[in-house]
């Protein structure tokens, strides 16, 4: 009897250590499971990124380049999060400067549809215009608007050959949201508030490796615009169709264009307004000598108008390298007109001058005409 008990002890024993043991074994291998998952990468690339992104809202987001498909999934962005730096994924960011749209969809978005994501094209969370430059460090930060994200929307037609910004309060305000050209809808959901709205065209030049934005204004030189509030008297939607504009509409481009031709033997310069440095359109900051960049300067609302003058002061921009700037002068640029300021002379030895303003003629909008 005793040794049947051994026995019995023995065999329950030995039950015991093979039940710890392949219990030790599913948790290895559902780890290595875990391992095995893949999906956005929420990382923050403060070096070698691709675009930098200011996620104001409380959703966590996922970006997309150009379309809806895995294989354009760029990153993720967790809430609240400031110049956040997307990856550089080698085969969606290459040798070749482009704009492209950003696409952005919430995390439930994503997870909700990821075996259709194409099912969703029109409704993502946001798209918005991103540039990104193969030649030189991405420095423009791109707006996610805490706007975005409620029960409320704004459904944009855009059947014209170009793209269409909607900017919130004017036409240099944060963007809600874009929609590429030749999509008959795109619905942004928003927050209930007051909005008005500026639609501005964008189109880059691969040729000229130019950005342009115009908007378009009726006789009396106003911006077109339309303003709603939403959310309240039962009223949740705001239709904005952009499809005629280009054909009934004269346009502006709002800024003056600046180039900054330096030809300083020894040193890269900057464009600096109120000791603040300025970004030319595709993002670019320092211009190395023997070469030039191009500036937009924005023309300021006239008070107690959505109007826009037609010319803006630059007395308050100054030209050079970091710590050593010089003023432009006391300069009037008219809207539309293209001005040259040539850099010459040497920054180690001081003799840094810089040239008046010269007009080289005016921006060409026959790319704003039109429709398909």
């Amino acid at each position: 009897m005793k040794k049947m008990k051994k026995i019995v002890l023995f065999a329950l024993m030995l039950a015991s250590v093979i039940f710890v043991f392949s219990c030790g074994g599913d948790t290895d291998d559902k780890d290595k499971d875990k391992d095995k998952v893949t999906g956005p990468d929420f990382a923050d690339y403060p070096n070698g990124f691709s675009i930098k992104i200011n996620n104001r809202t409380t959703e966590r987001l996922i970006a997309f380049k150009g379309e809806l498909r895995e294989d354009r999934l760029i990153g993720g962005i967790p809430a609240r999060d400031s110049n956040h730096g997307l990856p550089k994924d080698p085969s969606l960011f290459g040798s070749k400067s482009e704009g492209f749209a950003l696409i952005l969809l919430t995390e439930k978005q994503y997870n909700d549809n990821k075996s259709n994501l194409k099912s969703i094209e029109n409704t993502p969370f946001t798209r918005i215009f991103a540039f990104y430059n193969a030649n030189g460090v991405n420095e423009s930060v791109y707006e996610i608007s805490d706007r975005l994200g409620g029960n409320c929307s704004i459904q944009i037609q855009n059947l014209t050959s170009l793209d269409v910004e909607l900017r919130l309060n004017g036409i240099y305000g944060e963007t809600l949201g874009f929609a590429r050209n030749g999509m008959l809808n795109t619905t942004l959901f928003v927050n209930p508030a007051d909005y008005l709205i500026f639609p501005v065209f964008i189109k880059y030049n691969t040729l000229k490796d130019e950005l342009i934005t115009v908007y378009p204004k009726g006789s009396t030189g106003v911006p077109w615009y339309t303003q709603q509030q939403l959310g309240e008297d039962g009223v949740k939607q705001l239709s904005v169709d952009v499809t005629a504009l280009l054909a009934s509409t004269t346009y502006s481009t709002g800024v003056a264009w600046l180039i900054i031709d330096n030809q300083a033997s020894d040193t890269g310069v900057q464009l600096q307004k109120g000791g603040v440095v300025q970004l030319t359109p595709l993002g670019i900051s320092t211009i190395n000598n023997g070469y030039s960049r191009t500036y937009q300067i924005d023309m300021a609302k006239v008070a107690g108008t959505n109007k826009y003058a037609e010319t803006a002061n630059i007395a308050g921009y100054t030209v050079g390298r970091t710590g050593q700037q010089k003023s432009i002068g006391n300069y009037d640029l008219k809207v539309d007109t293209i001005y040259k300021v040539t850099v010459t002379g040497s920054a180690n030895a001081d003799t840094i001058t810089i040239s008046a303003p010269e007009e080289q003629g005016t921006i060409s909008l026959d790319d704003f005409t039109g429709t398909p």
